[in-house]
């Protein structure tokens, strides 16, 4: 757990567990950390949803490799205070660092090419570390995106996308 003034906290043997969710119809990434706390981090260690949790895992399967992820803090729910009032349990709400640049960065520029490639130039151009998956779309357009946000832009120019089959049922969404 990390503080914007740099301080961190390894809560590493608190965690039971973390759960990541990836949406199609959500464009960014957001996942639930439930902590078991003995130790009165919070107590120690205030959490007022400006910390980020940065955490590894790997994906159960052959050739599975081990990821990591900084997540932003965005609320703690579900407080605990167990039986033996020696521990609490409670949540953490992550979501990625895309949505916090979404409300903060706006988009004032015409952009080319398909949709998934101008959906491209626009992530790299708000968020360049930001890991999404799209399904590439046909057909040439140009937009001007008016100061919008990244998420209000996206779903401007996705009402036009078609994939290779034709279909109109175009998503995207960070992975």
């Amino acid at each position: 757990l990390i503080k914007n003034d740099g301080k961190s906290i390894d809560v590493s043997n608190l965690v039971m567990r973390i759960d990541i969710f990836e949406d199609i119809y959500s464009h960014f990434l957001t996942a639930l950390a439930v902590l078991s706390d003995g130790m009165g981090v919070r107590t120690h260690f205030p959490i007022s949803g400006n910390e980020q949790l940065k955490f590894s895992y790997k994906t159960p399967g052959i050739g599975a490799e081990m990821e990591t992820l900084t997540m932003n803090v965005v609320s703690i729910t579900k407080r605990e205070i167990n039986k033996n009032n020696l521990t609490e349990t409670y949540e953490l709400e992550l979501q990625s660092n895309t949505p916090i640049i979404d409300k903060s960065v706006k988009i004032s520029k015409a952009y080319s090419g398909t949709i998934s490639d101008i959906i491209e130039n626009m992530l790299s151009d708000v968020s360049p570390n930001a890991n999404f998956s799209y399904e590439p779309s046909v057909g040439e357009y140009k937009f001007t995106i008016p100061n919008m946000g990244l998420s209000e832009a996206i779903k401007m120019v996705t009402k036009h996308a078609v994939n290779k089959e034709g279909s109109p049922n175009y998503v995207f969404y960070e992975t």
